[in-house]
């Protein structure tokens, strides 16, 4: 059989017109693919997620006969500082083995004893301060510390904000 140039320039010009038909199979599979991968992520485990009470930028004033405690933790990198409005200053220091965070309860438990009704604390960190030590101070406010088996923990100061210390 002979080949004859039309024959060949028809051959060329058919092989290109189906080169050019976009092939949906690679793309189905990809569909598919991303789908069943946001299926299973979207049923993953929730993380558990504590609520922090910001300062805002509108100031709002609760005129109140009594004075609240604001009562604040300064979590610096020789120890901690409670103190509260009425200028009483307690320093836990540093130990050898770290933070000790079962002092900052009990110093907690007796504020939260003497001021039942107040449920606000304010963190104040300085610069390079542990986000673990952070998570680890808030839940000593919150809770109670437990001292023997079987009690409960209840809450002491749930609402907590967060600021840099002064220098």
């Amino acid at each position: 059989m002979r080949i004859t140039r039309r024959m060949l320039r028809q051959y060329k010009r058919s092989s290109t017109e189906h080169e050019e038909i976009i092939n949906l199979v690679p793309f189905i599979d990809i569909l598919t693919i991303l789908v069943i991968y946001l299926l299973v992520g979207a049923v993953s485990p929730h993380l558990a997620a504590l609520d922090l009470n910001l300062p805002s930028s509108q100031t709002t004033t609760v005129v109140s006969k009594k004075q609240p405690l604001q009562l604040t933790i300064a979590l610096k990198k020789d120890g901690f500082i409670v103190n509260d409005r009425s200028g009483r200053e307690r320093r836990l220091a540093r130990n050898s083995k770290g933070y000790d965070l079962r002092q900052l309860g009990q110093t907690l438990l007796q504020i939260k004893q003497q001021h039942s009704d107040e449920t606000t604390v304010t963190l104040l960190l300085e610069p390079d301060i542990a986000y673990d030590l952070l998570v680890q101070v808030m839940d000593t406010a919150r809770l109670t510390p437990v001292t023997r088996k079987g009690q409960v923990a209840t809450e002491m100061f749930p609402d907590i904000s967060i600021g840099d210390a002064p220098k």
